[in-house]
Order: structure tokens, then sequence, then C-alpha cells
């Protein structure tokens, strides 16, 4: 079996991305050049007719190939046949339930405003619109990370259990996105998030998927 990330740095790809540093198992890192427009690309489209990053291709020669397209589903396929790297809590879990509902939150909810936010222009059309968007999702963002924070002070310092798990992956991709876009006020401004942030950062597999990827730390 062989397993292939098609990635772009500091994109959706890095969550997935991290989860494999965190398994240890061989893997192919393959770069989309969004400045080439590779996502576009025919060879592309035929791995992922959504033309977005990340694709993971799992290669077995017995069964075929399993093409998984979206973040969170990769980590969940990941976690499914590697289940020794505890990429989630055990299933059946109060533990597993509580990831899953953050991760599902946190891809269906808070990635989905990021985009808003950050790619306005396909939602609006005059700069008057656009402008008004980022507004009201800014609003939206800082509330939700607000929440965020607030569950994180109950707990922690991970979202669920005593270890990191893919919900935390993703908690730290998306504030690091809020961090570079410019949400105002940023997410780091909440403590348990940043102090969330920080604790990711230090973990091993993060920092080799950062070095990997050749981005700095979001959280200082």
């Amino acid at each position: 079996m062989a397993l292939t990330l098609f990635f772009a740095p500091d994109n959706a790809s890095l969550a997935p991305h991290i989860a494999l540093r965190k398994i240890g198992t061989a893997f192919d890192l393959v770069a989309i050049d969004k400045s080439k427009n590779d996502q576009n690309s025919d060879w592309y489209a035929a791995l992922n007719p959504h033309q977005r990053v990340p694709t993971l291709v799992h290669r077995n020669p017995s069964t075929g190939d399993t093409i998984v397209r979206e973040s969170a589903a990769i980590c969940l396929y990941l976690n499914d046949q590697f289940p020794d790297a505890n990429l989630m809590p055990p299933a059946k879990s109060h533990d597993r339930a509580v990831a899953l509902d953050w991760l599902i939150y946190l891809t269906n909810t808070v990635q989905a405003d990021l985009m808003v936010w950050n790619y306005n222009y396909r939602y609006a059309e005059t700069e008057l619109h656009k402008a008004e968007l980022r507004r009201m999702t800014g609003a939206r963002l800082v509330q939700m990370f607000k929440t965020l924070d607030q569950y994180l002070s109950a707990g922690g310092p991970w979202i669920s259990g005593q270890s990191p798990s893919c919900a935390d992956y993703f908690l730290l991709m998306l504030a690091g996105w809020g961090e570079q876009f410019g949400i105002s006020p940023l997410p780091s401004s909440n403590a348990n998030i940043k102090r969330h942030a920080l604790a990711c950062q230090a973990l091993p597999e993060v920092q080799a998927a950062f070095d990997a990827e050749q981005i700095s730390f979001f959280f200082q």
C-alpha cells in the first residue's frame, strides 16, 4: 500500500499532513502549485473533480485506489486505517463523540465562514458588498472562536481526552488562518485558543509538517 497526499503549503491539507506525520508511516507529498493553477489542470481534476486541496490517494494493488478529498474525511479515514496512531479517541467512547462533534463543527462552520471571509469575491460583486460580507462574517468568526475558547477554558489542554486528536490539528489550522487573515480581534486574543495553539505547535508531528511545508508557526 502507498499513500500520497496532494497538498499546498498552509492550506486545508495541513491537518491531514500532521496526521500522517503522527502515524509515522511512509507517504509521498505532491505539491499543488496554485500560482500555476495546478488545481485546475486536467490531471488533478481527474483525481479531484472539486479541484481543491487536499486529495489523499491510498494505493492498494489488491483492492484498487481509494481517493479521499475532504480534509476532515481524510483525517477520519487515516484513523480507521491506522488505529494504533490514536488520531481520534477510541470508538464508541465519550471522548470520541466530543472530538467528532468539534471536528465537524470546525470543518462545517468555522472553516466555511473563513472561506467566505477570504474569498468574498466569490459571493459578492461590488466592493461595498464584499466589505459588508467580510464585516458580517468576521463578526460570526469572532464569536465562534470565543465559543471555542470558553469550551477549552473548562478542560484541556486538548479538545477531547488526554491526548491530541485530529480535532486539535484542525483547530490549530483554522485559528492560524484567522490570524493570517486578520480577523479582528485575532483568535490569539482568546487566552485558551492561544494556549491550545502553542501546545499543538510543540507536538513533534506538527513541527515536522510545518518544516516540510516550509511555513512558520502561526502563534508566538
